[in-house]
């Protein structure tokens, strides 16, 4: 079994930078106002040494995400985003504490590398907006 701490996405082992390319499902948590957990899975994009996701247009209920009200208050975050299977020498998981922020436009970049990896999202189409997440620390973890 191996596991690590980094600073930056650009010191993973590949494996594990991989794992962060390929999965295309992660688990967000940020902070209520009562330094509670609060949790949802989310896509994201890795551009360099940051991980955007976006918030974009599927039925929401109508009032302001609380996650993107909690990333104004503290902007503390953790993505995690692992690997299952039933063969487990083939489990691994990278956990991501970030510093992010809320940003209304993330360049044409980040949009055609969305499109690229989520087929669900149309050739055109732009979130309503981008969490931005700068990673402090990265703990990672596999069976190989």
């Amino acid at each position: 079994m191996a596991s690590g701490l980094v600073r930056t996405t650009g010191d993973l082992p590949g494996p594990v930078h991989a794992l962060l390319e390929r999965e295309r499902r992660g688990v967000m948590t940020t902070l209520d106002p009562d330094g509670r957990g609060h949790s949802v899975p989310v896509g994201f994009v890795l551009i360099g040494d940051e991980i955007m996701s976006p918030i974009d247009h599927k039925p929401k209920s109508g009032r302001k995400l609380r996650r993107l009200s909690n990333i104004e208050r503290d902007d503390r975050v953790t993505l995690l985003v692992d690997h299952w299977d039933e063969d487990w020498t083939r489990l691994a998981w990278v956990m991501v504490r970030a510093q992010a922020e809320v940003v209304a436009e993330a360049g044409p970049e980040v949009a055609t590398a969305l499109n690229a990896r989520y087929p669900q999202y149309a050739p055109d189409e732009l979130p309503d907006a981008w969490i931005r997440m700068r990673p402090t620390r990265l703990t990672w973890w596999s069976w190989d």
